[in-house]
């Protein structure tokens, strides 16, 4: 994580330094959502990835941390929007999973089964869009189908341990007629 001064100010011009030299340094970012990502100051992580995507408008790269920046603050309806610019202009695979997780924090899960169904069309034989399958069917309580998905995805060629473990969990608990529990529903950040 990139240190950062205690002055706001002076922080949020050295994020915006760094990422506009370098738009992908993790560390930046880790820096900023550890800075900025609190309740308390939400409204200056945000203001910072929206100038930044108005100093770059042609950079995709910043659009996508502005959703994601909306995301994290809570704010998924503004991030479906900026998802949604960006996959009509740079239809990146990963960020149909994005788009997945918020509109299932929206709990618009219609929505969801359709941005799931181009994660995996767009990611085939990767395990997170399948795992997102089976969050979706598991939350529209179709229980057979998330069964069934949750078995496909423990027939995904190198699985990790985890992943295997994931997968398991999920058939046992679709199996039951049961929604998946809070640990399977968690998903990684992008940091």
């Amino acid at each position: 994580m990139l240190e950062l001064p205690e002055n706001h100010d002076e922080a949020i011009a050295i994020l915006k330094q760094v990422l506009t030299a370098t738009p992908g340094d993790l560390a930046a970012h880790r820096g900023a959502y550890g800075k900025f990502g609190d309740k308390a100051n939400a409204r200056k992580l945000i203001d910072l990835y929206r100038d930044l995507q108005k100093q770059n408008p042609d950079s995709s790269e910043f659009l996508l941390y502005l959703a994601r920046a909306y995301c994290h603050v809570g704010k998924d309806t503004l991030a479906v929007v900026q998802f949604r610019k960006l996959l009509s202009n740079d239809p990146q695979p990963e960020v149909y999973l994005d788009l997945t997780r918020a509109y299932r924090r929206l709990k618009k899960l219609g929505d969801a089964v359709k941005s799931v169904d181009q994660a995996l069309e767009a990611m085939p034989g990767h395990p997170d869009p399948k795992k997102e399958q089976v969050i979706v069917l598991s939350l529209s309580e179709a229980y057979g189908e998330a069964e069934k998905a949750a078995e496909q995805g423990l027939e995904i060629a190198n699985l990790t341990e985890s992943d295997k473990a994931w997968f398991g969990r999920a058939v046992e608990l679709s199996a039951q007629k049961s929604k998946l529990t809070d640990d399977l529903l968690e998903v990684p950040g992008f940091l």
